[in-house]
């Protein structure tokens, strides 16, 4: 009975169907994941967590996990205890006040007093600096730091001395002028934008987390982390931006240094750090492995930081590979993140193992009985006020060498034990065991002697020499290209664009950005495509420069102007980006950064050119004074590169404003000056001919030939617009 009635009931509400859908069909499939986004944000570390606590948990242990941080009781170390510091330059006082760190500055000597609250820390593992948040936004540095491995207070500029090893630091540094957001703050935290307001000149720096975190070596993790918590499949589609860079795992180990290097490597930014970890040092910066202050004349790292510069310049890396990790582990370890403690032979013996583990067969091998091999191979030779560093060239005694330019220059590690009995025994003891020192290395080192002693009694052909040979270490290569550049011997550079080594790449494009010659355009031109972004800019760059122009240039200005992204927009970039802007026909463009480049009152050989390129703009449109007036002023700076432009392109509007002497005047001193067989003639001559029926038609039928000619040469692409416009203007005569 009770089913009779079911059934009616169906019927009334539906039917027999809709019964039978309900209860045989099978069950509605769960819903489809939602797409991921195709990039991934920042999360910040505690998220990280989550997941990978014990991994998190080692992190901490480390110093990247203290790189900058907020002034809790449990992160500061100093003693803030009202005990005052004198020097001859300040007196400051550290105290607490309602549970808020300040240090009391009385400056001296004119330099400026207050009482300033410490707004970030940076460091915890040996030193620890402290700083506070001035009025337009800077996190200026003061200048009290307190060791943590001696419990007392050094003095702030011997601290960034020793880092630098005194590149731009003097004993009366004041270090409130030094501001921490412009050339710190990108290596020093997470998701960092520097935020500068070139107007006000002030910073609304921000940052994810203030700390070298997880996503700084694994990348940007939100995809990451849907992806798991949605429990998607490991094996099909895991790639990124879902999987995350293993960096030990996924890279080799020059793909290592690159990704380290961001940090750990001598060089000048032009782009932020990117959020890829892929993406190495050379992309984002020009090298800075060359001579200057923070080398010994042998190359190796004088100072503290970025010993990727020395570690990669190093037989084990070039011959063996070694990457990073082969003594560092970034989750936690030893101290300094080592894999073993940090005086171990076994980090060594890695790949040595022909040396053996035997005491007897190590003596045989170093003549020491309780020497490790760290000891003559990595010296602690950086001394200071920080702690000893050890020398990540991995080279081998070279005592011969302290004898000959001195301590000062080549110190050596025999030297760390055996202070007392001289160079010359220890070069003697050396000779004995291991034999001289090798003739191409005393070489090198006595050209950058002679370089830092009295440049100019080096012989250019010496510098050429040093410069393409590709068996001397980079930073003697670098060290005689920039010599050669500062001689103004560029064209000595050009056969160098076909290097394959990318920091040669880089210096040799700089020095042609900043000398250009019309002859490198070829070879320029073909690093357009390079894998190496900061190759490509400054290669369109000096290839503009250089007189060449055209949609080629394109890529490149997207390249450029990436460089101030998260950054402060200096002029070198302003540059580059107005360059290439007028170079691809995008004259308001340039107008723009022009100004910019002018409201900050820049004055370069670059910024002649770029006055020169403006000009001629107004040239075209009419505007002939405000034209000449710039023409003036880049005169002023030393006119463009390209010789006679600034007479041709004055002339044009002097002429137009009736003041034709003062055009032909022009004329005349690039006829009497210029190659005769020059487009820069050619159009000299059409113009002073024009009036004569004979004379001008031969002159324009020579600069007619000239510019088919020339057509084909993208280093004369400048000199030709004016050609045509010369060829455009006298063809109604």
């Amino acid at each position: 009975m009770r089913s009779i009635v079911l059934f009616f009931l169906l019927i009334a509400v539906g039917g027999v169907g809709a019964y039978f859908v309900r209860f045989q069909q099978p069950p509605e499939p769960p819903a489809p994941w939602a797409a991921l986004p195709e990039t991934a944000t920042f999360i910040g570390s505690e998220s990280c967590k989550v997941c990978h606590e014990d991994k998190h948990g080692q992190w901490l242990e480390t110093a990247h996990a203290y790189s900058l941080r907020e002034p809790t009781r449990e992160n500061v170390k100093g003693s803030f205890d009202g005990k005052p510091i004198d020097s001859e330059y300040f007196r400051a006082t550290p105290y607490e006040r309602d549970g808020e760190f300040w240090i009391k500055i009385e400056g001296k000597r004119g330099r400026a007093s207050g009482d300033y609250p410490v707004s970030h820390i940076v460091g915890r593992s040996f030193e620890q600096a402290y700083l506070y948040t001035g009025s337009r936004g800077g996190w200026r540095v003061l200048p009290l730091s307190w060791s943590i491995e001696r419990g007392e207070w050094d003095k702030t500029h011997d601290i960034l001395g020793e880092i630098t090893a005194g590149l731009e630091i003097y004993e009366d540094y004041d270090t409130l002028q030094h501001v921490f957001n412009r050339g710190c703050g990108q290596c020093h935290a997470t998701n960092y934008d520097m935020s500068h307001d070139p107007k006000r000149d002030s910073f609304s720096s921000s940052y994810l987390e203030g700390a070298v975190a997880c996503e700084s070596c694994h990348g940007p993790g939100s995809v990451h982390a849907v992806w798991h918590e949605s429990g998607r499949s490991v094996d099909k589609g895991y790639e990124t931006p879902a999987r995350l860079l293993h960096p030990k795992g996924d890279l080799n180990a020059v793909e290592v240094a690159e990704s380290c290097g961001r940090c750990h490597y001598m060089h000048e930014w032009r782009y932020a750090i990117d959020d890829d970890p892929r993406v190495g040092h050379h992309d984002i910066a020009i090298t800075g492995n060359f001579d200057r202050p923070g080398f010994y004349a042998d190359g190796r790292l004088a100072g503290l930081n970025y010993h990727g510069t020395t570690q990669t310049q190093s037989a084990c890396f070039q011959k063996g590979n070694m990457s990073c990790f082969a003594c560092h582990r970034m989750h936690g370890g030893k101290k300094w993140a080592m894999r073993f403690e940090e005086n171990s032979d076994r980090q060594c013996l890695q790949c040595h193992e022909d040396i053996g583990t035997e005491p007897a067969k190590q003596t045989e091998h170093s003549h020491h009985k309780d020497v490790r091999c760290v000891d003559c191979h990595m010296p602690k030779l950086l001394t200071g006020v920080l702690h000893f560093m050890r020398d990540h060239s991995i080279g081998s005694p070279e005592p011969e060498l302290t004898e000959r330019f001195g301590a000062d220059a080549v110190p050596n590690a025999c030297a760390v034990c055996h202070e007392k009995e001289g160079a010359k025994w220890a070069r003697e003891w050396r000779e004995k065991w291991w034999g001289k020192t090798p003739e191409r290395l005393a070489d090198d080192v006595s050209l950058v002697v002679a370089l830092r002693e009295d440049g100019k009694s080096v012989e250019s052909s010496r510098l050429r020499a040093a410069a393409g040979r590709s068996e001397s270490r980079r930073f003697f290569r670098l060290t005689a290209i920039r010599a050669l550049a500062a001689r103004g011997e560029i064209n000595a550079l050009v056969p160098l664009l076909g290097d394959p080594d990318i920091e040669v790449l880089q210096i040799v494009c700089q020095a042609l950005g900043d000398q250009p010659r019309g002859a490198a355009v070829p070879g320029l031109l073909k690093l357009l495509d390079h894998k190496t972004r900061t190759v490509r800019v400054e290669a369109a760059f000096a290839a503009v420069r250089a007189g060449a122009r055209g949609d080629v240039f394109a890529p490149a200005l997207l390249d450029a102007r990436e460089m101030l992204v998260r950054q402060e927009a200096r002029p070198i970039f302003l540059e580059r980006i107005a360059i290439l802007a007028e170079a691809i026909g995008q004259q308001e463009q340039m107008l723009e950064w022009v100004q910019r480049l002018l409201d900050l009152k820049r004055r370069s050989a670059v910024m002649a050119d770029l006055l020169q390129r403006r000009a001629r703009f107004f040239t075209e449109e009419g505007m002939h004074a405000d034209a000449l007036r710039l023409y003036e002023n880049a005169a002023a700076l030393g006119g463009p590169p390209h010789a006679y432009l600034s007479h041709i392109d004055s002339a044009d509007s002097l002429l137009a404003v009736r003041r034709a002497p003062e055009a032909v005047t022009n004329w005349q001193f690039v006829v009497e000056n210029a190659d005769k067989a020059s487009l820069a003639h050619r159009i000299a001559s059409a113009r002073l001919e024009a009036g004569t029926k004979d004379a001008g038609e031969e002159a324009r039928n020579a600069l007619r030939a000239a510019t088919e000619s020339a057509a084909s040469d993208p280093a004369k692409a400048e000199i030709l617009r004016r050609a045509r416009w010369t060829l455009e203007a006298l063809g109604g005569r």
